[in-house]
This record gives structure tokens, C-alpha cells and sequence, in this order.
């Protein structure tokens, strides 16, 4: 896989939607190239510098170094191509990249440190590699919280992780213990006796203590999050060279009760009404976390106003999970929970709220979290002076004549219904569409993959969950025990929701009696919400390479034997 090294200022999303290490690569090709060119003109890496040395070069004139470990790097050609801004490289300038990366863990992928190491000119000398070391050694992941041993942990700083698949299913309420977790920098601590939010509109500041959000009307709901890269593996085997991503399975999905105040009742109090909104023309609410890296970068997002202030949103500033107060893993002591949207608008260890009307300049705003099309192959460019084949869905009449919409130009299958002249080199992230509302899913909890079912047993009992962004309800869900050829409808279970308010999830049951032939079964779950949306059958024609909106039908295989003796 090839991508960029150094400070992502926009995290791989949350890679391991969307923190701030995530790794945004859609320039990544060129990138590389860079790496080699420079590689090929380096000085020897048997030369040695001191500290001292390396700290002259901070700037495109002298050069831009930098340490990592025992290794002195020259990136001086590297800063203005870095995917995440050169603001996030030069914070390395003529020091060490050590700390940076034990912010973002990622980057010690053996990958990464491999195209690292083409940039090496030397190293440092034996005397001052201990004093680098001791240098700025202070881990901010040190006082993160304890976390269970149920979750599969894909990315430890900044964590990311989700729960085994076989504890969802059983219950509509996920233990808080198990709720998945994906956060994009260390977690702050906060006091919650200190703690102040601040609302800013027009540059005047309110700060409400918690007390203070404790007086506005408690709210309670019931809400599933989702984050954005559910089921992203789905989508890396795909394309696992073209795929930008740590990786992640189906159970980045949980559902809590949330209490608070709801964000609009807060507004309002403060003077923010739909006549000041459309007078000042107010677009967008940008929410802060109090996370933030060691450039003081805080994470923050906006989600477009409608949904803010909407009366039947359920936007909330929410204080309580389960009953209980936030765990710091989840928000402590304020999260704003945007029900119906991807979990990376739920902003956790909420800051400052404020109105707007351009959305968030941030990096999690302007380059994750975003809907790119499935031709945006980080550099490929789309088409290769060969012949359109036919049929592709989505093509205008004109290329069923043998001319091809851009002449001599190759749309490679199963790439359908993609723009006949859409030959992008590289996708741009800023303009592409912001994902807030999920669309529907569903996963097979059990049986899980892998598993032998004994023949004996007659049928199979399959269960799993459904949910659908925007408040859209889950209708019905068919299951497959033959890989499609014939559906059954499965029992639906969930908590009572209102059309248009349905923010939980549904879970879902059907027994069906054992295929009479065969000793493998792929089984497959599709479902169907209130706006009669459906899933795709397969990932291809939704791919996209950061791992975001999979749900494609559901599959898993399980095998059929026979009782030992």
C-alpha cells in the first residue's frame, strides 16, 4: 500500500472518519515517486550529525530534517506534497519525529518506516542518540483509560477498536463496556467541576458549567452510532493495494440510552432562534472536542445547521450513557450526540459550539469523512487508452455504437455506473460530498464465518442486526441460506420509534431448516428501510478507498458436518 508518512493532519477517520493520524493518500502515487528521486540523490547513511546540526535545518533554504530513532531524514522535498499540510510536517523540523508518532501509533507500520527510510541521509552520533531519546519521551497515551478485553483492538494510538461481532445480536443495548470505540487522540482529562462549554456566535462567547446543562430539560433516547468505516474490510479486499486504511470489521456499530439537553434548547436559551439563523444566514454548527494533539489541534467537525436545530433531531448534548455518567473512553463529561449521522459528527469531550456559516476548515472536516467516488484511486488515472467494455450500467445510449464516451479511454469493470469521462488523476477531498447520513445496513452476528453447523442440528437459528441512517427505520430484512438464489424474511425486534425518528437499530431473527445437500452454506442477510432504500448486493460498485459507507449484502459461510463418534 503505498502511502505518506510523517504528521497526518487528517487521520485515517475517523483510517483508523474518518483523529488526526489519519492517512489521507489520494496524492499518494506521486508521493511515493518523490520518495524515490529523493532516495536516489541522498548522501550516504553512513554519515553522522549531531543535534545541534540537524536543528539548523528548519526551513526550504537549509533544508528540513528531521530524526527518527538513530536516523537523521532530509524531507526537504517532501513538505509541500504532504497530504496533511506542511504546517503538520514543520512541527518536525530540525527535531525529532519520535513524539509525533507515538501520537499516531500508524505510523510505525513496517511499511511506513520503509519509505521513511529512503529519506535517510545518515545518522546520529552514538553520544546523542541517548540524549535524543530522553527527549520529549512523554507518551499522551499514558493516562488513556483501561479498555476490555472483548474488543479487537485495530489501531492502539489513537485507539480504535470494536467488540467481538458474537456479543452484538443478543441484546438492543450494548453493554457500555463493549460500546466500540474510535477516538482520534489521546483522551483529555477533564474535571468535570472545571469544565465549561463555551457557545460562540457573532465572536460573544456564553460558557454553561455542567450544573448549568444539568438545569435545561433532560431528554432521553434511544441511539445507535455507526461509525462511517464499518465493515471497511469488505471494501480492502477489494482493492487492498488501492486501500487507505487500518482496517476494521462489522461491529463498529453500538446502541446506548443517551440523556441531556437537547442542543436546540441550549441555543435557544442563548438567543439562537430559526429567525436569527436565517437572518444571519447561519449554514453550519461546528462542534470542538478538547483532544487535541501536540500542536494544540483540537478535533473538531460541523454538521449543517437543519440538523442542529431541527425539533424532531434530537440533536443532544448528552451527559449520561446507559443511565450512568459518560465514560472518559466516550465523551466525559459532554458528548453531542447527532443521532442518524456517522459517529464522527457525535463529537466526544465536547468544547465549544459554534455557529457558522462555512462548515469546519479542519482536517477531519475538509479531507475524511468523505464520499468519493470509486474511480478515486489516489493518482491512477481512471482510464488507460483502451476500449470501454460493454455492457456498464450508467452509460449514456451513445457507447452501445461502439464509440466510447471519452475516445480510447477504458472504464475497468465492475467499476458501473461511473462518469463516462470521469479521468480524474487524483480525487479532491475538500470538494468531494461530506458524509453525514449512514445508509442502511445489516450483518449476520451469528452463525459467525468460519463456523461448522452439524446436520444433526436440522436448522440453524441466524440473528444479526439492521439499522439505517437519517432516522430511517428498518422495514424488513431477507436472509439467504443459499448464497441468493432463495430469501426467507426474518422476525424484526426493537425498540418502539416513531416514522422518521428511528434512530436505534433493529435486530433480527430467522430459523430455517438445513439445506438437504452440500457441506458448505453461504448465508446472506439484505434489508430494506422506511424510505425503501436497499443494500447493494456486492462492495465493487460502492467502493471507496478509505473504507467508508460499506453495505453491500451481508455474507457468511459456514460449513455443514457430520456428529464424530
Amino acid at each position: 500500500m503505498e502511502v505518506s508518512v510523517l504528521i497526518y493532519s487528517s487521520y485515517k477517520e475517523e483510517k483508523c472518519s474518518h483523529a488526526k493520524v489519519y492517512v489521507v493518500c489520494y496524492r499518494t502515487i506521486d508521493i511515493k515517486r518523490e520518495f524515490h528521486v529523493h532516495a536516489r540523490n541522498s548522501s550516504s547513511p553512513s554519515r553522522t550529525f549531531s543535534l545541534s546540526e540537524v536543528a539548523r535545518h528548519t526551513d526550504a533554504r537549509h533544508g528540513v530534517w528531521t530524526t527518527y530513532e538513530d536516523g537523521v531524514y532530509d524531507l526537504t522535498d517532501f513538505i509541500e506534497q504532504h497530504p496533511g499540510g506542511k504546517k503538520m510536517i514543520m512541527l518536525a523540523a530540525g527535531s525529532r519525529l519520535d513524539p509525533y508518532w507515538n501520537i499516531h501509533d500508524f505510523h510505525k507500520r513496517d511499511d511506513i518506516v520503509k519509505i521513511l527510510s529512503e529519506f535517510r541521509i545518515g545518522s546520529l552520533r552514538k553520544e546523542e542518540i541517548k540524549a535524543s531519546t530522553l527527549l520529549n519521551l512523554d507518551d499522551p497515551y499514558f493516562r488513556d483509560p483501561k479498555r476490555h478485553p472483548a474488543l479487537t483492538v485495530y489501531c492502539n494510538k489513537p485507539f480504535l477498536a470494536e467488540p467481538l461481532l458474537g456479543l452484538l445480536g443478543h441484546s438492543l443495548i450494548t453493554p457500555t463496556e463493549v460500546f466500540y470505540i474510535r477516538n482520534h487522540m489521546p483522551v483529555p482529562l477533564i474535571d468535570k467541576d472545571g469544565y465549561k462549554l463555551q457557545i460562540s456566535v457573532k465572536g460573544v462567547s456564553t460558557k454553561l458549567t455542567f450544573e448549568d446543562l444539568k438545569q435545561y430539560k433532560k431528554r432521553t433516547i434511544v441511539a445507535t452510532l455507526q461509525c462511517a468505516g464499518n465493515r471497511c474490510n469488505e471494501m480492502a479486499a477489494v482493492n487492498r493495494e488501492d486501500f487507505v486504511d487500518v482496517g476494521g470489521g462489522p461491529a463498529t456499530i453500538s446502541t446506548a440510552q443517551w440523556g441531556g439537553a437537547l442542543l436546540r434548547d441550549v441555543l435557544e436559551s442563548v438567543g439562537i432562534t430559526d429567525s436569527v439563523v436565517e437572518r444571519e444566514g447561519y449554514k453550519h454548527v461546528r462542534l470542538e472536542g478538547l483532544d487535541q494533539d501536540l500542536s494544540g489541534t483540537k478535533y473538531e467537525v460541523s454538521i449543517p445547521i437543519h440538523i442542529a436545530m431541527s425539533p424532531t433531531g434530537d440533536v443532544m448534548l448528552a451527559y449520561e450513557m446507559n443511565g450512568k455518567e459518560l465514560p472518559r473512553d466516550h465523551g466525559y463529561p459532554v458528548r453531542c450526540l447527532v443521532p442518524g449521522v456517522a459517529g464522527a459528527r457525535s463529537v466526544k469531550w465536547l468544547g465549544r459550539v459554534s455557529l457558522s456559516k462555512q462548515k469546519s476548515q479542519s482536517m477531519w472536516q475538509q479531507t475524511a469523512y468523505k464520499g468519493v467516488p470509486l474511480y478515486a484511486n489516489q493518482g491512477v488515472p481512471l482510464y488507460a487508452n483502451q476500449v470501454l467494455p460493454l455492457p456498464l450500467q450508467g452509460v449514456p445510449p451513445c457507447a452501445n455504437q461502439g464509440v466510447p464516451p471519452c475516445a480510447n479511454q477504458v472504464l475497468p469493470l465492475p467499476l458501473q455506473g461511473v462518469p463516462p469521462c470521469a479521468n480524474q488523476k487524483t480525487v479532491d477531498l475538500q470538494v468531494a460530498e461530506d458524509i453525514h447520513e449512514l445508509p442502511v445496513t445489516s450483518v449476520i452476528c451469528h452463525p459467525e464465518e468460519g463456523k461448522t453447523i452439524l446436520r444433526e442440528e436440522e436448522e440453524v437459528t441466524i440473528s444479526g442486526y439492521a439499522w439505517s441512517g437519517g432516522g430511517r427505520g428498518i422495514v424488513r430484512v431477507d436472509v439467504s441460506l443459499d448464497g441468493g438464489k432463495t430469501w426467507n424474511t426474518a422476525s424484526l425486534d426493537g425498540v418502539k420509534q416513531p416514522y422518521g425518528k428511528a434512530w436505534a437499530w433493529s435486530l433480527w431473527e430467522l430459523t430455517a431448516p438445513l439445506p438437504a445437500h452440500g457441506d458448505r452454506m453461504e448465508i446472506i442477510c439484505k434489508a430494506v428501510d422506511s424510505s425503501f432504500n436497499v443494500q447493494p448486493d456486492t462492495v465493487a460498485p460502492i467502493y471507496n478507498y478509505r473504507g467508508y459507507l460499506c453495505n453491500a449484502w451481508h455474507r457468511v459461510n459456514v460449513t455443514l458436518g457430520e456428529k464424530r463418534l
